[in-house]
């Protein structure tokens, strides 16, 4: 086979490959009916966009990009790499030189980091413009500056090279109390999985060392459009937004075969009672938090299963509120005490209560919350508390449904960025 048609065959198979991956939205898995005034759609090269018009602000637009990986797709050798890029997206592309973007940006109106700003989780991306205005040459604009994130980084030697100060400073910036903290109950609560193994902050050596190969073999690998969703809300022609879209992105094709996902690993399953210490001497107060943590493989997001989560996120709703009671009493212990419960990954499901106390009152703390849970688990609740908490659950729907015309495009955005990534059906902005 000559170059010619080895070539045209390995084009061929990116993109059917394309075509085979593409993601289908939640909805089509779901019995729950997606919000009907958002335009799901997707392009043949995989890519899905969500569009949905909204007055508040005025002329205003959120453009959000979400890319469906973060850390948790490095290898050994490229952790930080997912945050680094998320650097490098302003450090010259396709259609603006380096040191140019910033610039475009402000004289658009828009500054940076308040109207433009990126962030890097485990397993997603997420990207973010907010227009000046709604105009079409200006939408326009901000599209093709997502599309040069998702196609076009130069990704240049030297521009890596500069950036790798700044992100050293940001990985100093925050080696916090908070950040050591939970660093130690990642590797102790989740040993067994990626989670303590891919901060997207990343290891010095990384940041310091890390080859220009391995931002483009990072980029190309995961950057493909049937990783890639574009949201876009805001007080303008849905219809219109929605064809700039497609046709500023029909182009994205994959630049590398596709990677398998990564293996995330589970959590260790045990009997009895674990116990974990981390010092801070610059902790304001001390935290305990009892934990349990089990296997979770992940259900589909279907009406019985909202049903069948809504007596627990009660139950949940019950215990904090007896907690910010107790919280409230002469001589309590704790300042503060809180249960959570919920899954994470699609690996794992948690509880937990956590108090927030004076070091020398710990014990104490932990006595009472204690009690109080196993309060709960032998007696129940009462009738008035469940009436309560139902009627608060029902007012803040009420209240979602009363202020709907008055949401601001950027949390309504967030929120379709949240279901998409999730893969949760966008039923309605609360």
């Amino acid at each position: 086979m000559n170059r010619f048609l080895r070539l045209l065959v390995t084009g061929l198979l990116l993109v059917v490959s394309a075509l085979a991956a593409t993601k289908p939205f939640p909805q089509e898995k779901s019995d729950l009916r997606a919000d009907a005034t958002v335009r799901f759609g997707s392009l043949p090269n995989g890519l899905r966009y969500a569009v949905r018009a909204n007055a508040e602000p005025k002329g205003r637009a959120a453009l959000r990009i979400l890319i469906d990986a973060g850390s948790f797709m490095e290898k050994d050798q490229q952790q930080g790499i997912a945050h680094f890029l998320e650097h490098m997206s302003f450090n010259g592309s396709t259609h603006y030189a380096p040191g140019t973007l910033i610039e475009f940006f402000q004289r658009m109106g828009m500054n940076f980091g308040g109207d433009t700003n990126a962030y890097t989780a485990f397993d997603h991306t997420v990207y973010q413009i907010d227009l000046p205005d709604t105009k079409p040459e200006t939408v326009a604009e901000g599209l093709r500056v997502f599309a040069d994130y998702t196609g076009g980084l130069l990704l240049l030697a030297p521009e890596i090279e500069k950036e790798r100060g700044v992100i050293l400073s940001e990985k100093r910036a925050r080696d916090s109390v908070g950040f050591r903290t939970l660093k130690a109950e990642l590797e102790f609560a989740y040993a067994g999985t990626l989670l303590p193994k891919r901060l997207p902050i990343g290891t010095e050596e990384v940041i310091s060392k890390a080859g220009r190969d391995e931002f483009v073999s990072f980029y190309d690998t995961w950057y493909r459009p049937e990783l890639v969703s574009v949201v876009a809300v805001g007080d303008f022609d849905a219809a219109a937004v929605e064809q700039q879209i497609r046709e500023t992105f029909a182009a994205l094709a994959p630049r590398a075969p596709a990677a398998a996902a990564p293996v995330v690993g589970t959590v260790a399953e045990f009997e009895g009672l674990r116990v974990a210490y981390h010092a801070e001497a610059e902790a304001p107060f001390t935290t305990v938090t009892l934990r349990r943590v089990v296997p979770y493989s992940k259900k589909t997001y279907k009406a019985a299963d909202l049903l069948e989560k809504l007596p627990l996120e009660l139950a949940v709703s019950m215990v904090n509120q007896r907690l910010a009671e107790l919280a409230k009493k002469e001589g309590a212990p704790f300042m503060q005490a809180h249960m959570s419960e919920g899954e994470a990954y699609g690996i794992l499901r948690e509880t937990t209560l956590s108090v927030y106390c004076k070091p020398e009152q710990w014990s104490a703390a932990v006595a009472v919350a204690e009690q109080e849970l196993r309060c709960v688990l032998s007696f129940g609740f009462q009738e008035f508390e469940l009436r309560a908490a139902t009627a608060n659950q029902r007012n803040a729907l009420e209240q979602a449904i009363k202020t709907q015309r008055t949401r601001h495009s950027a949390g309504i955005a967030a929120q379709l960025i949240g279901t998409l990534q999730e893969d949760q059906v966008y039923t309605f902005s609360v």
